[in-house]
């Protein structure tokens, strides 16, 4: 991603560009958290990261639960 995002920006693209990437779930907010697997899935909260098209820079790391 950070490529994309970087050649875009060099070559005048990104504020007409918006890039999106996201998923079905996220790791789990346990710290510490061991789960058979290794992998730590929390499908109770997914993930969209964005970037170009005039978005500003902010994060958010809240769910409902």
């Amino acid at each position: 991603m950070h490529a994309l995002v970087t050649d875009l920006d060099d070559r005048g693209l990104l504020d007409e560009t918006v890039v999106m990437m996201g998923g079905e779930f996220g790791r789990t907010p346990r710290i510490g958290d061991i789960t058979p697997d290794g992998r730590g899935h929390w499908p109770e909260a997914g993930f969209l990261w964005m970037a170009g098209g005039g978005i500003e820079d902010r994060a958010g790391d809240r769910s409902n639960r």
